[in-house]
């Protein structure tokens, strides 16, 4: 994957006023991706990404965070047409290299969803289902810890019971929120096992997944001041752009595993009707 990067980098050296002059004389004023590397050119400690590179790599610099300046000795960087290439190639770059000091876009092993059917709820993993082929999923959590921590608020701002949603042992008594005036009786037949699945599906409808609307793979074409791309997508998964229809030949069709960050990049765009959808 470095390879992309290999022929637009520069060696920073020298006091930092050198250093700014280099940066300022190489990086173009493009969307892109940058990486810095410190002594180690096979792993990058940072990566970004910006609309316009060379004022973004400059920032750091302005920006004084030392702990991270003082060791950067390389700077690659990967031109896009635009910023949803920037956007996708960060997020893939960043899950492959997992540089130190970047904190977000990272791999969530236990990645997690509600999947509420059948006036039920069950905790279901990414790693067991295709999230981008199932139905009924809602939400995505990086665990099962970060999961139930937003089904007890969700409970909590709808008088869902706890019990019902296997949060709490079931008693003939009720839940104890049943006591407290927190639960409308679910549990007790007060209420309808119906009206309390629908309420329930009223609070999760903002966090419904989308499933994957098109038979196979898609280009995403994104047209930039110096060049053209198509990102090729496929069930929520980006495996790369290209610059003309010709060498979408050469991905495979078989895809990575469903991934949060690139799910929430890819599904606003690609239901946005003023975006440029190839079909392949």
């Amino acid at each position: 994957m470095l390879e992309i990067c290999k022929n637009k980098s520069i060696k920073l050296e020298g006091n930092e006023e050198k250093k700014l002059k280099t940066i300022n004389a190489s990086i173009p004023n493009l969307p892109g991706v940058y990486l810095f590397f410190g002594e180690n050119e096979l792993l990058p400690i940072y990566i970004g990404k910006s609309i316009n590179l060379k004022k973004r790599v400059l920032s750091h610099f302005y920006q004084k965070n030392m702990k991270l300046i003082k060791q950067i000795r390389y700077i690659y960087w990967q031109t896009t047409a635009g910023e949803i290439g920037a956007l996708l190639l960060e997020a893939k770059l960043i899950k492959l290299y997992q540089p130190v000091f970047n904190k977000q876009l990272r791999k969530y092993h236990e990645l997690c969803a509600f999947q509420i059917s059948n006036n039920k709820i069950d905790i279901v993993y990414a790693k067991e289902i295709d999230f981008s082929k199932s139905e009924n999923l809602y939400g995505l959590y990086k665990n099962r810890f970060s999961a139930l921590k937003k089904l007890k608020s969700i409970a909590d701002e709808n008088n869902l019971c706890y019990a019902k949603l296997g949060m709490e042992e079931k008693k003939k008594s009720g839940c104890f929120r049943l006591q407290l005036g927190y639960c409308r009786g679910v549990c007790v037949n007060k209420e309808s096992h119906e009206c309390h699945h629908n309420r329930l599906l009223h609070a999760f409808k903002q966090h419904k997944l989308a499933v994957w609307p098109y038979k196979g793979a898609i280009g995403i074409a994104e047209k930039g001041v110096q060049q053209t791309q198509i990102h090729i997508v496929n069930n929520w998964v980006y495996l790369g752009s290209v610059e003309n229809l010709s060498q979408t030949l050469t991905f495979n069709q078989a895809t990575d595993k469903f991934d949060h960050d690139m799910y929430k990049i890819l599904c606003c765009r690609i239901l946005d009707k003023n975006i440029n959808i190839i079909p392949l």
